[in-house]
């Protein structure tokens, strides 16, 4: 159905509810890849139910899950059908989290976006475990050489630390891990790099997202200045 109406006609969908319809199905049919474009109206399945509140969370509930389905199989045919078992399990790692929202957002580079990944919702230590584990898995399947992780102040200093130990841990891989300050420290050990030194090192870049690449392109400046070579870039 969407595909005949397009993309931007919202489509009114009776039939959910008391008459019996098929939420997943319809919202399969009649959703664009965000989630949005389908209106389902529900009256008595809410009004005569012995409790109209909670019946009400209850189908939101079951409707933003549906969306969210649409959305990962949207994904996936995008790749062609061809998401490997972590990958499948890291979106529904994000959905679960929440990290991962589908609706209209604007980004910082003042483009709106049909998806939001907010990564700072990985704030938990069984959160961040899965998280390098993931991330891990990526490089891994890359088949990239690499000698040392780079993580971009602020969100790549975590990412690096938690992938770092997830390599040694999942693949005995035992790597160099480095990031940098935004400000330039002129005491103890100096300079705005902490963690491995980078000069001659076949680095990877791990950050969170890319919006507008500002932040990926200042990480190959800090490489190129450090004496680094780029082996990489892996985001979310």
């Amino acid at each position: 159905v969407r595909a005949v109406a397009g993309p931007g006609l919202w489509i009114l969908a009776p039939g959910v509810g008391a008459q019996g319809g098929n939420l997943d199905e319809a919202v399969l049919a009649g959703c664009n890849a965000d989630g949005t474009g389908l209106l389902l109206p529900v009256s008595r399945g809410i009004s005569k139910a012995a409790d109209p509140g909670l019946a009400a969370r209850e189908l939101n509930e079951a409707i933003n899950k549906a969306r969210e389905d649409v959305s990962r199989k949207q994904m996936e045919q995008a790749a062609g059908g061809s998401m490997l078992p972590y990958q499948r399990e890291f979106i529904e790692f994000a959905l679960s989290l929440d990290v991962l929202r589908f609706g209209e957002f604007t980004l910082k580079s003042g483009r709106t976006s049909p998806y939001f990944f907010n990564a700072g919702l990985f704030n938990t230590g069984r959160a961040m475990e899965r998280l390098g584990a993931f991330y891990a898995a990526a490089l891994m399947d890359a088949g990239i050489e690499f000698e040392c992780l780079f993580g971009p102040a602020y969100k790549g200093i975590p990412l690096v630390a938690a992938v770092s130990v997830a390599l040694a841990r999942d693949y005995g891989k035992d790597v160099g891990m480095a990031y940098n300050r935004k400000e330039k420290k002129d005491h103890g050990e100096g300079g705005s790099l902490v963690g491995c030194p980078l000069a001659g090192k076949k680095t990877v870049i791990l950050d969170d997202v890319i919006t507008g690449g500002t932040a990926i392109r200042e990480a190959l400046g800090i490489l190129e200045s450090a004496g680094a070579e780029c082996a990489g870039v892996v985001i979310a």
